[in-house]
């Protein structure tokens, strides 16, 4: 016969039981068929004592057999007074096969000497000695005859209907067993069928030969095994059969290893057909191959039904460990309860308690798919991250702090074929560290894969900021990417990062209600070299280096120690900037090696400055302004060491007052490019007292070279502005000045000048260069200078009172301290001033020397004869201009004799003709003589 499939090892303790009740029941058949056999020959036994039995019973004896379908073979048959029959040497046979299938070494039969004296011959009970069960070479699986059961001994006794088993011990492979209890023998039927009898008792027992042996060998792997067989008949017209088993230790496949074993299977049967099945037990110990460890083991299954290989598993279930190990992971109190579903499948609710946390566990498996859906729930422990670094030999710790025990779900999907495929999870959790930044709240919904972790929702909360995030990490690389959505305050993340976040956030103040963001985050967990931050941010009252912005908005990219933030604007009140700014940094520097900036602007930059560095302030320092102008900049600042390499091309554009080092201009539009010390102007348009200045200008290592004019500027303002640009150093005087200011004099007039020069950048007594001034529509009278020197002239005995000036013009050249005029002139409607000389740049003082021309500017063609007439003469009005601007010296020379005295520095002002008499010219001649 073919070799029948293993049983499975889930139903491995119903089968024991099963098997081992049906050997019980078959062991007492065989015993009342034995009895039926002797019947025959009580009453020859009646009065005999240790006879021989005569050859007409044992033919008879050998007749009843046969009529069975066996043969016997007994080497003798005994008998006492007492009732009691010996046989020895028995030897059954089945008629069909040649090997015997019992052999007996001794059967005491005691006869029922009560029913004797009614005419039944009965017997009451039996003893074997050394019986044993054999498997005919046919049925057993290895083709070879061998003991089934062997050791067969104990006693039986027929009362009430039925046969009492003692006690019947024998072995079954290693096993040891012991049957007791009582079996109820079937009542005969008048009948002309025949009755099931000694032969049918043997046949059923031929027939689970195979099961026995495949017991038997699954039974190998169990040391010391020992079996206790109960059976009685219950009410239903069966049987309940208890088997209790009981091993030192069990060594099965796999490296697994049980100690302790002690298992109580109970079949109930109804009329003849198993009706429910209850395995139930202990084990003290167990383990699989020293990676798995169980202590304190209870289980308990219950069958409604007769398992089979399609649905062994039971309909209900109770598992109880006391502590499971594995993989350096401790279980504690697990408890299990399970049933079977119309699927074929089981569901169960377990709980178990991990480090110092409770779990609860519910779920289904379907063993026949291997597949199964697993639920999990509870708190996470606060020494749960410290269990995982031990389990997978890498410090988590600082993944989180979960000493404030995380509420966690997780279900698991495995299979088909035991495969695991999905695990889904969701934890929420209050004043939860997540790699070291503080979260007031935080939940999380997502699954894991064989490929790795996607966390579709991340909702977390950190003082007054909300975000939304999702996560994802594939395993084969550990890739991530985070995406974040919400406000958030960059350095309250810094940790997630590492300290080049944190070094270059640092710059900023985020209030606490954060700025809104929108941010994908990709990198990779063995290193920091594949981060890549992109997205944009939005925020409000924001600082940067301690400068505030209204409004801050812009796009990101950044990967370690780079930075780009393109598209970005801030505002303030008075305007915004706007543009794109990189950074790169060398790991562990705070200053960035490289700067590249392209923006425009209208806020304070002077007062902002810090945002660009040390390196702004001192670049936007020489710059003033009183409402912040148009400024459109790009550059790129690189440093090496100590040693900066500075390239930055500005756009100015202002229609209101802007001052460069100090110097004022009412308008400004110029572009000016930075070189490091070198900055060039090669463009300069600009108003300055309302007139046009334009040029170019550049400086090189504090050497400022330009070529500007100015053209249609007033006058008087020129005057003004330039004086109290060149006084602005100097101190306050300490008492008032009553004296009539320039600005109210207003002498008026339009001012034309150029000059090209070179010198220190702020020290205008260091330049060299060469210029050209136009003073046109002017009153020079009242300029103070020229006002001496009306006086001067009418104090003369030609008598100039009405002289007017309107006009001057000059060549100059600026020698350092000194600036030289070749070819002054000024003019007016009726007479002209040609004069040279220097004038002192520091200390003011004046060295020209002038001649008159008296009519020189006489548009009518008696003054035209008058000048030609007089010029000759024009000789004998020298003037000597020494002094100062406030305090000037005139000294005229009358034909070549000096005439010196003293004028008065008020204004000169027209007067009128001076009166005929002689008194008036005798004080005319006496002030001449003076």
């Amino acid at each position: 016969m073919p070799q029948e499939k293993p049983p499975r090892k889930s139903v491995f303790w119903w089968t024991c039981g099963r098997t081992f009740a049906h050997c019980g029941f078959l062991v007492a058949y065989l015993a009342n068929g034995i009895l039926s056999v002797v019947a025959a020959s009580l009453l020859f036994l009646l009065f005999s004592s240790e006879v021989p039995v005569p050859g007409f019973l044992i033919k008879a004896l050998e007749a009843n057999l046969a009529a069975e379908g066996l043969g016997q073979k007994i080497e003798s048959i005994q008998f006492d007074s007492g009732g009691r029959i010996l046989l020895n040497g028995i030897r059954l046979y089945s008629e069909s096969y040649d090997e015997p299938l019992v052999v007996i070494d001794q059967a005491l039969v005691t006869i029922d000497l009560q029913s004797l004296v009614f005419g039944r011959f009965r017997a009451a009970a039996v003893r074997i000695s050394d019986g044993t069960l054999l498997s005919p070479s046919v049925v057993s699986p290895s083709g070879v005859p061998r003991a089934v059961l062997s050791d067969l001994s104990g006693s039986i006794r027929l009362a009430d209907g039925g046969i009492k088993i003692d006690n019947v011990r024998f072995n079954a492979g290693k096993a040891k067993a012991m049957i007791t209890g009582s079996v109820q023998l079937p009542e005969r039927k008048e009948t002309t069928q025949p009755q099931p009898g000694l032969s049918t008792a043997i046949a059923e027992l031929i027939r689970q030969i195979p099961r026995i042996i495949r017991i038997q060998n699954s039974m190998t792997a169990l040391e010391a095994p020992i079996a206790r067989i109960r059976v009685a008949p219950n009410r239903n017209q069966g049987y309940d059969a208890r088997v209790h088993l009981l091993a030192e230790e069990y060594h099965g496949p796999d490296g697994i290893a049980v100690q302790g074993l002690d298992a109580t299977v109970a079949v109930t049967t109804h009329r003849g057909k198993v009706s429910s099945i209850e395995a139930s037990g202990m084990i003290a110990s167990g383990e699989r191959s020293g990676m798995v460890n169980a202590s304190s083991v209870f289980f308990q299954a219950h069958w409604d039904r007769l398992p089979d290989s399609q649905n062994p598993y039971p309909d209900r279930v109770e598992i109880g460990i006391g502590q499971l190990s594995g993989y350096k992971a401790t279980l504690r109190n697990i408890a299990l309860v399970g049933r079977s579903t119309a699927d074929d499948a089981l569901a169960f609710r377990a709980s178990a308690i991990f480090g110092r946390e409770p779990i609860a566990i519910e779920g289904s498996v379907a063993p026949g798919s291997g597949s199964a859906v697993v639920a999990i729930e509870g708190r996470a422990g606060s020494d749960w991250l410290d269990r995982a670094s031990e389990i997978i030999g890498t410090n988590v710790t600082y993944y989180a702090d979960l000493s404030t025990r995380p509420i966690y779900r997780a279900g698991v999907v495995i299979g088909p074929d035991w495969s695991w495929s999905k695990a889904e999870f969701e934890t929420m959790a209050s004043g939860f560290v997540a790699r070291g930044v503080l979260l007031d709240t935080a939940y999380a919904r997502g699954q894991v894969t064989p490929a790795g972790v996607s966390v579709d929702q991340i909702e977390i909360r950190q003082g007054r900021t909300r975000a939304s995030m999702s996560y994802q990490d594939t395993f084969a690389t550990r890739d991530y990417r985070f995406l974040i959505r919400g406000t958030m305050r960059p350095l309250g993340i810094s940790r997630w990062f590492g300290p080049w976040w944190e070094r270059f956030w640092n710059d900023f103040e985020v209030p606490e209600k954060g700025g809104a963001c929108d941010l994908s985050i990709h990198g990779n967990w063995f290193g920091i070299q594949k981060t890549l931050v992109t997205g944009q941010f939005d925020a409000e009252n924001v600082a940067v280096k301690s400068t505030t912005f209204d409004h801050v908005r812009g796009k990101l990219f950044i990967r370690p120690h780079y930075f780009d933030i393109y598209d970005a604007t801030a505002t303030q009140s008075e305007g915004l900037i706007g543009g794109d700014f990189q950074l790169l940094f060398k790991p562990g520097e705070k200053l960035p090696v490289e700067q590249h900036f392209s923006a425009d602007s209208t806020i304070d930059l002077k007062s902002a400055a810090a945002i660009f560095g040390d390196g702004g302030v001192e670049m936007l320092a020489p710059y003033d302004y009183d409402i912040p102008p148009k400024v459109a900049f790009i550059g790129t600042v690189l440093r090496a060491g100590d040693i900066w390499d500075t390239d930055i091309s500005i756009e100015i554009d202002t229609d209101r007052p802007f001052r460069y080092e100090e110097f004022p201009l009412e308008s400004l539009q110029t572009k000016v490019r930075i070189l490091n010390k070198r900055v060039e102007l090669p463009t300069i348009v600009a108003t300055y007292a309302d007139g046009t200045l334009s040029g170019e200008a550049l400086v090189d290592d504090g050497i400022l070279t330009f070529d500007a004019s100015l053209k249609g500027a007033v006058f008087q303002n020129a005057l003004m502005i330039f004086g109290n640009y060149t006084r602005r150093n100097e101190p306050e005087p300490k008492e008032e000045n009553t004296e009539e200011r320039f600005e109210d004099r207003n002498p008026g007039g339009k001012l034309n000048i150029s000059l090209k020069a070179k010198g220190e950048l702020g020290d205008f007594t260091s330049y060299n260069g060469v210029g050209r001034f136009d003073i046109s529509e002017a009153e020079l009278g009242k300029i103070h200078l020229f006002g001496v020197l009306s006086a001067a002239l009418q104090s003369t005995m030609f008598r100039f009172s009405t002289l007017r000036f309107t006009e001057a013009s000059s060549t100059f050249q600026i020698n350092r301290n000194e600036a030289f005029f070749p070819d002054l002139a000024i003019t007016g409607p009726l007479a002209a001033i040609k004069s040279e000389g220097s004038y002192d740049i520091p200390t003011g003082d004046l060295n020209f020397q002038a001649r008159f021309y008296p009519f020189d500017r006489g548009g009518l063609p008696v003054f035209t004869l008058l000048d030609t007439f007089l010029n000759p003469f024009s000789t004998f009005f020298e003037i000597k201009m020494t002094g100062s601007l406030a305090t000037p010296k005139m000294r005229v020379s009358l034909g070549g004799a000096e005439n010196t005295r003293p004028f008065a520095t008020e204004e000169a002002v027209p007067t009128d003709p001076p009166p005929t008499s002689d008194a008036g010219s005798q004080d005319e001649n006496q002030a001449d003589s003076n």
